[in-house]
């Protein structure tokens, strides 16, 4: 039997085992051990992880950016396997980190921070800013959820225009660790009363009520300052929020 035999996706059986969840690297070592390794395909070889083979695959004129029945780049497997050296290499050759695949509307770099690889993601980003604003906006929505607190920096920084850059710093503020919006805002006593309440930041939640805010201001999301405190478990802001007068009755909008 051929590991190297394609499906109608192009696809091959050495390149399924090494995107398998959960990974199976006995499985892969056992094709790979089949496999003459200098005609291997450069989808399979970017998501095994061999740079020579890569090379090999590069120095035969295969499509740096060249889709499988998926729509997926050879640079997408590597991405999302956080296989770095791969990356630099493909990356350096002209592979787009930002190609949107179809239908599922994934790209290298979004994948890499899906996957947890955020050096892989960073060595994209060195290469330049998604000119797609959805592609960046939602990179920057993963990279938050993740923690990612360097990658949000680094991007945020690379946006083109003031009305882009407002628009992550807000993501920032919905999305981000107590860690990632003190690394993104100046001033923490400026951020909105449940921004504070939600990622903890007493320091800065006690210098916010010194200006006597409105203690009953619903979020967009219909909540107050202590509603958000409580749902993220927050008890001394939650403490804080009461000394000042909030009313722990208050409903949300929603319950209204």
């Amino acid at each position: 039997a051929d590991p190297l035999a394609q499906m109608p996706d192009g696809s091959t059986a050495t390149q399924i085992a090494s995107q398998a969840r959960p990974e199976n690297p006995e499985l892969v070592a056992l094709l790979l051990s089949h496999i003459d390794r200098s005609v291997m395909p450069l989808s399979t070889a970017a998501s095994v992880g061999d740079v020579q083979a890569v090379q090999a695959a590069m120095d035969r004129k295969e499509p740096i950016d060249g889709v499988d029945g998926r729509g997926f780049t050879p640079l997408y497997f590597a991405a999302s396997k956080g296989h770095l050296e791969v990356v630099e290499l493909l990356v350096k050759a002209g592979a787009n980190p930002y190609a949107v695949s179809s239908p599922r509307r994934l790209c290298p770099f979004v994948a890499a921070i899906t996957n947890d690889h955020g050096k892989v993601a960073e060595a994209m980003l060195a290469e330049g800013i998604p000119k797609d604003t959805n592609v960046a906006m939602t990179a920057l929505s993963v990279a938050l959820r993740k923690d990612m607190t360097g990658l949000v920096v680094q991007l945020i920084n690379r946006l083109p225009g003031k009305e882009s850059r407002e628009h992550a710093k807000q993501l920032v503020l919905e999305l981000g660790s107590e860690s990632t919006v003190r690394a993104v805002v100046e001033d923490m006593s400026t951020v909105p009363l449940w921004v504070a309440a939600r990622i903890g930041a007493v320091d800065a939640l006690k210098q916010i009520l010194e200006g006597k805010p409105d203690l009953a201001e619903f979020n967009s999301d219909g909540l107050t300052a202590l509603h958000v405190a409580v749902q993220n478990g927050n008890v001394e802001c939650a403490s804080l929020l009461l000394s000042a007068g909030a009313n722990p009755n208050v409903p949300t909008v929603l319950q209204r």
